[in-house]
């Protein structure tokens, strides 16, 4: 994973989560960052996804009530296949909240651990737009300066 700031690479140590910002959704970030995600790391959010469908509708029975059925993936592999539904799956107040931490873990790397925002010096508060680039894709954020 790559992250731009006008085009020009910033370090992914530098990006944290507005965990309050993010959660309200009238909370806009006023600069954009961009997020690259190349296809393995499409593949890991369609199969956390996927993960966590499966697990909510063991647990919640009600889940299958709340949910738009086009929200539901049907495989793990739903994002390595259509890459451009996880737009439409991080504009949804359902799985927004869980898609935004699988990319901050892998913003972190290896270690799984949940982006610190001790350091940050941007602020995820926002998702913006999703965009092909190549064979990648780029994910727009509304950040704000720390």
């Amino acid at each position: 994973m790559k992250a731009y700031l006008n085009d020009s690479e910033l370090p992914l140590n530098q990006i944290g989560l507005d965990e309050l910002g993010w959660d309200d959704s009238h909370e806009i970030g006023n600069t954009v960052i961009s997020l690259e995600l190349d296809k393995d790391e499409l593949k890991i959010i369609g199969e956390s996804v996927y993960d966590e469908s499966i697990l909510a509708i063991k647990e919640e029975r009600e889940y299958l009530d709340e949910v738009d059925s086009t929200l539901i993936p049907t495989n793990s592999k739903i994002f390595s296949e259509s890459p451009a539904l996880l737009a439409r799956y991080m504009a949804s107040e359902v799985w927004k909240g869980f898609l935004i931490e699988v990319i901050m873990i892998l913003m972190k790397g290896e270690s799984g651990e949940k982006q610190s925002t001790t350091g940050s010096l941007y602020l995820i508060r926002n998702f913006v737009s999703m965009q092909p680039k190549n064979n990648d894709w780029i994910l727009e954020f509304g950040t704000v300066k720390v």
